[in-house]
């Protein structure tokens, strides 16, 4: 398999708060950033899954799809589409469409590595009430 490194924006957190934005303390920001990267181990968790169980287990691998849509806030939530660098179908697919072609596209596997080291946040946005997000830049290298 080749190997490439790609750099993504990924828009997925979202959480219920009672402040408005630009309320945030410190220690909320905080606590706001670290679960964002929580919530991007466990995207890099499931993908590696699906890329392990697509060999052997077909059902287990669509779960584990199942559980990569259910980190996103809805299944239409738009995913930079790194699985094709070329773009040549899409520049973004909705989670269910990025999760189905991540089976269909590596029938061999895939396993990722997230560059969590250097990752750089965002600020804090509020979309709706009570809807928040902030994108996250890092490295992602695909095998």
């Amino acid at each position: 398999m080749r190997k490439f490194t790609i750099v993504i924006f990924f828009s997925v957190f979202s959480i219920t708060l009672f402040a408005g934005p630009g309320d945030f303390s410190d220690k909320e920001k905080a606590i706001i950033y670290t679960n964002s990267l929580k919530i991007l181990q466990y995207y890099e968790s499931f993908i590696n899954e699906i890329g392990v169980n697509v060999v052997n287990d077909i059902e287990k691998a669509q779960s584990n799809a199942e559980g990569l849509i259910e980190l996103f806030i809805n299944r239409q939530v738009l995913v930079y589409n790194d699985l094709d660098p070329s773009h040549r179908l899409s520049k973004f697919y909705e989670a269910e469409t990025y999760s189905a072609n991540l089976i269909l596209w590596y029938p061999d596997g895939v396993i990722i590595e997230l560059g969590f080291e250097n990752a750089k946040v965002g600020n804090i946005m509020q979309h709706e009430d009570n809807v928040y997000s902030l994108d996250i830049l890092l490295n992602k290298k695909i095998d």
